[in-house]
Formats: C-alpha cells, structure tokens, sequence
C-alpha cells in the first residue's frame, strides 16, 4: 500500500465571498486548530490497515525515524511491504503537514525541497489547495485537494472518530500538450489519529479502513 504516503494535496482557494467559513477549531481539533494535531508525527506512532474490497490484506505504517533535510525535520513514515529507503518523509508546522517528494538537487533541476502540502490546519469546508511538481522536460504533475466534509463523528471499524475532515484528492499529469485522466482518491483524516478511512475508483489498493492504531 505504497501509495498510501502519497496523499497529494492541492489548489488556489476556492470559495464564494458569501459563504460561511467554520474554521476545523470549532469541532474539537484543539483550539488552534494546528496542522500537527491533524496527524501525529512521532517516532513509534503505528498505524494498521485493512483493505476494504478483499478484507483480508493488512498493511502497517510506522513512523520509524527522524530526518533533516534541507534545514527542516522530517519523520520516516514506511509501511510493512516497503523497503527501508523507500520510507516517506514528514513534517507539519501550523499550517501545514508536508511530504517531502524530492530533495533539493541542482544537478537533476530541482533548486529547492519539492514537497506537497498534506493537510492544511485551520479550514473550512470547500477549501482547496493545490501543488505543481515541474519535473522539466515539458512533465509536470498537478494536484488539487478540496476539503468536502467536517464529520463531527464518522465510525470506522467500531471506533468513533471526532472531527473528521474528508478530503478529495485529484492528480493528473501532463506530458507536453498531453494530459492523462485524472485520478481522484477521497481520504478521512481523523483529529489526533490520522488517516483513518481512504477510497479509489482507480486503484483498489487504496481503498482501506484502520482497524487499530497506537500513538506515543
């Protein structure tokens, strides 16, 4: 379930002027509604995983380790079918909790970190955000993230989670003037927790249900 780590996120603002904004804070994801407390990073926090079309393959995602790349703190976050380099990096701040993609090389055209902004702290429904991963060579890859639904309660495998945010999650790549279908995976991630529930129209690995977790 690899592709787990790769909940991309994306999109300028899109809201009407009109519209009423009811920041995350107002249903209990502390009060400042800090990206952090969106998804725990901490070494030891564990994370299992069921998958939801065959019920039978179970997946585990840890956080093993800490990393600094350029000048930040990153947690390792691997799951039980990757292997040790392939572990995905983390770190969140107020605003944000970010993946790191690549790490800054002049060499292969990258002149600073590429990372792509998770979850986003203090929200409201129908906020988006989006990231652009330029790769050179006319290859680019956009992702849109939109924020669907604030669940007071949303129950998963018998536990009751508390301020549930369900993301939509579109990524579509463009090659020259080419551009692939875009594929949309919605994801709930729960205050505190993490991610706890994903689904795909496109990919039936990542479509999964937590079924337990333990946090540091």
């Amino acid at each position: 379930m690899k592709k787990l780590l790769l909940p991309l996120i994306a999109l300028a603002l899109i809201f009407s002027a009109c519209e009423k904004k009811e920041p995350v804070d107002t249903l209990t994801v502390k009060s400042s509604a800090h990206a952090c407390t969106l998804y725990p990073l901490e070494i030891g926090n564990q994370w299992i995983y069921r998958n939801s079309i065959d019920g039978n393959s179970i997946d585990t995602a840890q956080i093993i380790s800490t990393a600094t790349v350029g000048g930040n703190e990153y947690y390792a976050l691997i799951n039980t079918s990757d292997e040790p380099d392939e572990a995905g990096l983390f770190r969140c701040d107020s605003a944000f909790v970010y993946q790191l993609v690549f790490p800054a090389d002049s060499s292969l055209g990258f002149p600073k970190d590429i990372v792509n902004r998770v979850v986003k702290g203090q929200t409201f429904t129908g906020d988006s955000w989006q990231d652009v991963f330029d790769f050179g060579d006319g290859e680019r890859t956009i992702v849109t993230s939109t924020l669907n639904k604030i669940h007071q309660n949303l129950q998963v495998s018998g536990f009751n989670f508390k301020a549930v945010l369900e993301i939509q999650v579109e990524t579509k790549t463009i090659i020259g003037s080419t551009t692939s279908p875009s594929t949309i995976v919605t994801r709930w991630i729960a205050a505190d927790v993490g991610l706890v529930k994903s689904r795909s129209q496109d990919d039936d690995s990542l479509n999964f249900d937590i079924i337990d977790f333990s946090l540091n």
